[in-house]
């Protein structure tokens, strides 16, 4: 349980990066504190959004390796497969 949670933490924790990073640096162009180009803010979005893209990709393979979609006319026509349903459910 703790694996998992430090695994999440260690993938969110670049996206949390990139905002508080995206925040400081807005603010401080709002405050005429320094001046950044508006292309600097874009590239720490891309990257934040790869970072996302990538996350939710290892999210969907971990899912799509754990579970089975199974459609119900897939049941209907496959006479092997609603017996190994049938046996699931008395489980």
């Amino acid at each position: 349980m703790k694996k998992i949670i430090l695994e999440n933490f260690a993938r969110y924790e670049v996206m949390t990066f990139a905002g508080v990073i995206m925040a400081v640096l807005i603010l401080g162009n709002l405050l005429k504190i320094y001046t950044i180009s508006s292309d600097w803010f874009w590239f720490i979005a891309a990257i934040a959004l790869a970072v996302e893209g990538a996350i939710y990709l290892v999210n969907q393979k971990r899912f799509d390796n754990k579970y089975i979609i199974i459609e119900k006319s897939d049941v209907e026509k496959d006479p092997l497969l609603k017996k190994r349903l049938e046996l699931h459910k008395k489980v």
